[in-house]
C-alpha cells in the first residue's frame, strides 16, 4: 500500500502543475486525501531536519503568469536563471540511529548539468563530519553522485532511478544541483544502530556516550554551536588510577580530546584538554567558544574505552570557564 501511495505522489509531482485563476476556489480532490501526510516540499537551499517522510523538489524552467492588455489576457513565460548552487537536505537523528535515504524518483538530467548526491555524514565548505581520518570508509566511498541520462524509453529511465543509501552515523546529506529544471522525491527513515560511534548532537540530552567497543577507531561527538562540556564518567586507557586531564601527548594512545573548531573537521580543532584514566566523578565544566564543539575519543584497540559526556549550549555567563576560543 505504501508503494502505491508513493507512486501516486510521484505521478502527481511529475505531471501536475495546475495553476488557479485569481479568485477561483480550489477544492481538494479525493486523490489528494490519499497522499501520505509526512510529505515535505523543499524550498530552502539548506534544509536541516530530523523528520522522516518523503521530501520532494521540483524546478521548472519557465514561470508562467497572466498579463492583462488592451487585447485581453496573455500568458507570459519568463526563464529562470541558470543556478549553479549546490543545495542539500541535512538529515540528523538520535545518536543510536542511522539514516536511510531512498530515491523514489528523479528527473535530473546530466545533459543540463544536473547532479544529485548522497554524503555519508555531513559536508560544509569542503569539510566533513566525521572527518576523513575517522570514518570507517574512505571519502570516495562516502560520497555518491549521479544524474539521469536520457534514454528513448521513459519507463526504462524511471526504473533506473531508484537508489538506496545508508549512513554509518546519525547524520547524512542529500545534495542536489539543478541549474535549469528537474525534480526528485526521496524517502527518509531512521534505523537503529546497535554500536554508534560518531555522533552529531541534536538538541540537548542528559548525556551522550562515546565508546569504541574494543576497536581501533576514533569516535567523535560534534555539536554545531559553542558548548559547555562536562565529562560525567570516564574509563579510557585501561588505567586503574584517577582521571588525568593532561593526556594530550603521544605517549597516551587512548584518550579523550575536548576542543572546538570553526568548521566540521575535528582533527583541526583548538584543544581544551586531553583526558584519560578512570572515574565516575563529574569533571569540571569546559566552555568551548567555537562554531563547532567536539569531544573526540581516540582508541588504539587495546582497551574497551567508554565516556559519558554532558553537553549544553554556552552563553556569556560561561566565559569564566572558557577553555578554548575560536574565531566564531
Amino acid at each position: 500500500m505504501r508503494k502505491f501511495l508513493v507512486a501516486l505522489l510521484i505521478t502527481i509531482i511529475y505531471h501536475a502543475e495546475a495553476k488557479s485563476w485569481p479568485g477561483m476556489v480550489v477544492r481538494r480532490s479525493s486523490l489528494e486525501t490519499l497522499i501520505p501526510k509526512n510529505v515535505h516540499t523543499l524550498t530552502d537551499c539548506m534544509h536541516v531536519t530530523s523528520e522522516e517522510g518523503i521530501f520532494i523538489y521540483r524546478k521548472v524552467r519557465k514561470n508562467s503568469f497572466l498579463r492583462a492588455s488592451s487585447e485581453g489576457l496573455h500568458l507570459v513565460e519568463m526563464d529562470q536563471p541558470n543556478e549553479q548552487q549546490v543545495c542539500g537536505v541535512y538529515l540528523m537523528t538520535d545518536p543510536d540511529k542511522i539514516v536511510e535515504v531512498e530515491v523514489e524518483f528523479s528527473d535530473v538530467s546530466c545533459e543540463f548539468g544536473g547532479l544529485l548526491g548522497f554524503v555519508d555524514g555531513w559536508e560544509l565548505n569542503g569539510e566533513y563530519f566525521p572527518n576523513i581520518n575517522d570514518h570507517e570508509l574512505p571519502l570516495e566511498q562516502r560520497v555518491y553522485e549521479f544524474c539521469d541520462k536520457t534514454t528513448a524509453n521513459p519507463f526504462t529511465r524511471k526504473a533506473l532511478r531508484k537508489r538506496k543509501f545508508i549512513s554509518n552515523q546519525n547524520g547524512a546529506v542529500f545534495q542536489y544541483k539543478i541549474p535549469y529544471q528537474g525534480s526528485f522525491a526521496i524517502s527518509v527513515r531512521y534505523v537503529h544502530n546497535p554500536k554508534p560511534c560518531n555522533i552529531m548532537v541534536e538538541g540537548v540530552a542528559p548525556y551522550y556516550t562515546l565508546q569504541n567497543y574494543g576497536s581501533n577507531r576514533n569516535c567523535t561527538l560534534t555539536a554545531l554551536f559553542p558548548a559547555v562540556i562536562s565529562v560525567l564518567a570516564v574509563d579510557v586507557g585501561g588505567s586503574k588510577g584517577n582521571v588525568n586531564y593532561d593526556c594530550d601527548h603521544q605517549t597516551y594512545s587512548d584518550k579523550i580530546i575536548v576542543g572546538g573548531s570553526s568548521g566540521l573537521d575535528s582533527s583541526q580543532m583548538t584543544k581544551s584538554s586531553g583526558i584519560c584514566g578512570k572515574t565516575d566523578v563529574k569533571g569540571p565544566e569546559q566552555a568551548i567558544f567555537c562554531g563547532v564543539t567536539s569531544v573526540r575519543l581516540e582508541s588504539s584497540g587495546k582497551y574497551n574505552n567508554k565516556v559519558f559526556v554532558n553537553v549544553r549550549q554556552a552563553d556569556e555567563n560561561d566565559l569564566n570557564v572558557a577553555t578554548a576560543v575560536c574565531d566564531l
